[in-house]
């Protein structure tokens, strides 16, 4: 992950009273560790192969945060569920395209 990323959220959390915590590090390690879209259960599986003691509340809180601090940005694909685009700091502005027969 990129410095500049964990010093931006740092600076964020801090702005925002809150405190770093080891689940939320482990959880920003996972967003920014692959360049490629997620939804929030995709990401929760991940960190909890790295520590099963997160919670589902907690990679929740964490991505709200991220995206408030945007850091992170919330994407509607079309299917219902919400995903989320890690890389949109590095390429602000890319598309996303979706088939309209198969949603994929």
């Amino acid at each position: 992950m990129d410095s500049s990323v964990q010093a931006r959220l740092d600076d964020f959390i801090r702005r925002k009273g809150l405190r770093r915590t080891t689940q939320r590090d482990v959880i920003v390690r996972a967003v920014f560790s692959k360049d490629e879209h997620f939804t929030a259960e995709e990401l929760f599986e991940r960190v909890r192969k790295t520590d099963s003691d997160t919670s589902r509340a907690t990679v929740y809180r964490t991505l709200g945060l991220l995206v408030e601090a945007n850091l992170l940005q919330e994407i509607d694909l079309g299917d219902n569920q919400t995903t989320y685009d890690p890389n949109f700091l590095d390429k602000p502005s890319h598309n996303h395209l979706v088939c309209i027969d198969c949603g994929r």
